[in-house]
């Protein structure tokens, strides 16, 4: 794992400043603590990364060059298969200076060109340079494990595994972004290829971006395809799953520094930990967390615990308390621009705690986009049911059903869930399902924003995204269809940049086995039906690892990994967020309304309405917007 920049000159006009590619890589030193590498081709290019040692930590620093040294790499991630790939390329010719995996992007480009990463199977981000063509080569994993940031300043194409790098360098436009305040509203943090920074965009997942001869070009190379097959039977989906399962666990355990797991006491993790046990000679590490205070609907450490004792894991614990104050700047900082998924403060803990005792840490994120493992999942099946039902029985018995309900902002959950349901089941899929992805409506967002700010942005552009990212499986299940959605906008824009952002920040690397795209698209192809069983979420991944896990992991209800911010922040955290969002703060962002922003705080603390998440997306943005205007932040 590492992290990389880099400098081209388009037209070759403007030379490379070693200086500011050097500046820009220093910003990365967190997550490649143990050597860093530059290489410079003077009027062209600059490549640099920082490491973290995983494979051949003698050997593998970086950049890393052919033979004659007219293709030089830069890259941070995994390639799992790397000693397939390495073995197929030695059998044409190639020779090999390393044991590193970095080695093989190289001659996997000499050999097959651009479709090299096609050949790749892992997380990564990498640049490379040919320098015979002038031509400059960036590659994304299909599924976004890894992220890279790109801009084009004065001339010149920069890039860099984080947005701070970028800002490192002086011809960068800072300006806010209006249309991604409005995204990160609605969501909670910015979908790709947006950021916070006009100018400044996300290499999309699964694409690469090639520049040449002063051209710049994006373009896809792995799009996932719902090709059902029909004929799949349940127990071929569970075999298919299982076995597929157990290999990307495989692959994940290979490393040359110690490696652990997270435990949070669910299925997801619970099998990983197992299958892991199944393959390391060792004891397994694993890590867990839980809440001092507040938080005994989040806390599953009783059911890490069991699963511990049972495979004979090193198990140890974090216990969180609510004082959040000090981490909450630090992610600020880590992200880059505001987030406001409230699993970052549990995590950062966690990575914290792991890190002390491994360098390596696997984790079960991606079983419920895998596998149907949301309410929204069941939802949208059932509201799809439901459509069938005449209209006029939606506007005689649904519709004043949801009237009579709580509004979906009040304290109480089930009547936020039904309401939020009955509503939409009278909308087309793409409607309904966007509906439940948004956590602020469209009427919060313009009531939140000042007039000034509104008039820069259109308040339909997060629906018409998300329409767009539909627009490839248009003809597929809506199950399928919102799994889809998931993949492209969720993983990419939340969980991943999550997991990559704070594990990075303590120099951790974590892997994702129920993202290795064999398995995404093996599941892609079993019929929609069988995933959920009635209406019975993750049915087929539970199938399949059974027998790995106690059955009370298989009877109890879901539990979420979320920090319980709306009790502190009517608690021990008031105080600090009755500072953070003070009217002099508001005011002079010039984004929200103080006078929206106080009923907001206001109906919290009396328990009118639970808007833990409004909050802390406005504390989030808050934070970041104090960092990004401090000196040399």
């Amino acid at each position: 794992m590492c992290g990389i920049v880099g400098i081209h000159s388009l037209d070759g006009a403007k030379p490379i400043d070693a200086a500011v590619l050097g500046a820009m890589n220093e910003a990365l030193t967190h997550r490649g603590p143990d050597s860093a590498g530059m290489y410079v081709d003077p009027g062209r290019v600059g490549l640099a990364m920082r490491r973290l040692s995983i494979i051949d930590v003698a050997g593998g620093d970086q950049p890393i060059g052919s033979e004659d040294g007219s293709v030089q790499v830069v890259y941070n991630g995994e390639i799992y298969n790397f000693r397939e790939v390495r073995d197929a390329l030695e059998a044409k010719g190639h020779r090999f200076e390393t044991h590193a995996d970095t080695e093989v992007i190289v001659h996997a480009y000499e050999e097959y060109g651009d479709d090299c990463v096609e050949r790749l199977q892992g997380m990564f981000a990498f640049a490379l340079w040919d320098a015979r063509r002038g031509r400059l080569l960036l590659g994304r994993d299909r599924v976004g494990q890894k992220q890279l940031f790109f801009t084009v300043a004065g001339g010149q194409l920069l890039f860099g595994s984080e947005i701070k790098a970028l800002l490192r360098h002086p011809g960068v436009d800072r300006r806010l972004r209006p249309a991604a305040v409005n995204h990160y509203l609605t969501f909670l943090y910015v979908p790709e290829p947006l950021t916070m920074f006009e100018g400044i965009e996300e290499l999309r997942a699964g694409h690469v971006l090639t520049a040449e001869r002063g051209r710049v070009e994006v373009r896809p190379y792995w799009r996932l395809r719902y090709d059902v097959d029909r004929g799949m039977s349940a127990e071929a989906a569970v075999r298919g799953l299982r076995e597929r399962l157990e290999e990307a666990v495989r692959d994940c355990l290979v490393s040359d520094v110690p490696l652990g797991a997270f435990l949070s006491g669910g299925i997801d993790s619970g099998a990983v930990v197992a299958l892991m046990a199944k393959y390391t000679p060792g004891r397994v590490n694993t890590f867990s967390i839980g809440y001092a205070t507040g938080g005994a609907a989040f806390d599953e450490r009783a059911f890490a615990r069991e699963l511990a004792a049972r495979y004979g894991t090193d198990h140890r614990e974090f216990e969180m308390t609510p004082d959040v104050r000090d981490v909450a700047p630090r992610l600020a900082r880590a992200f880059d621009q505001p987030f406001a998924d409230s699993t970052a403060i549990p995590t950062w803990y966690l990575c914290e705690l792991t890190r002390r005792h491994v360098t390596v840490a696997l984790s079960g994120l991606g079983g419920d986009e895998l596998a149907a493992g949301y309410e929204r999942h069941r939802g949208a099946l059932l509201a799809e049911r439901l459509r069938w039902i005449p209209g006029w029985v939606h506007r005689a018995v649904l519709r004043p059903l949801a009237d009579a309900l709580p509004d979906p902002e009040s304290g109480n959950p089930w009547g936020q869930r039904i309401k939020r349901f009955a509503r939409a089941a009278e909308l087309p899929f793409e409607t309904r399902y966007f509906e439940m992805l948004a956590q602020l409506s469209r009427a919060a967002r313009e009531a939140l924003l000042t007039p000034a700010f509104r008039e820069q942005i259109d308040l339909d552009e997060p629906q018409a995204h998300f329409q767009r990212v539909l627009d490839p499986v248009r003809d597929a299940h809506p199950l399928n269809q919102a799994l889809y959605a998931d993949l492209k906008l969720y993983l990419p824009g939340d969980l991943l940049t999550l997991s990559d952002r704070v594990s990075m920040a303590h120099s951790l690397e974590v892997r994702v086995p129920y993202l290795d795209h064999r398995l995404v698209e093996f599941a892609a192809r079993i019929p929609p039906q069988l995933k959920l069983r009635g209406m019975e979420r993750k049915h087929l991944l539970k199938r399949a690892v059974r027998d790995l896990l106690p059955a009370s992991f298989f009877e109890r209800r879901k539990m979420g990994f979320s920090a319980p911010l709306a009790v502190w922040f009517r608690g021990e955290l008031r105080g600090w967020v009755e500072d953070v969002l003070a009217p002099s703060a508001i005011e002079k962002g010039g984004v929200f309304r103080y006078g929206a922003v106080r009923r907001i705080l206001d109906d919290h603390y009396a328990r009118r309405a639970n808007y833990d998440n409004a909050i802390w997306a406005l504390v989030a943005f808050a934070l970041w917007q104090r960092g990004s205007a401090e000196p040399g932040a």
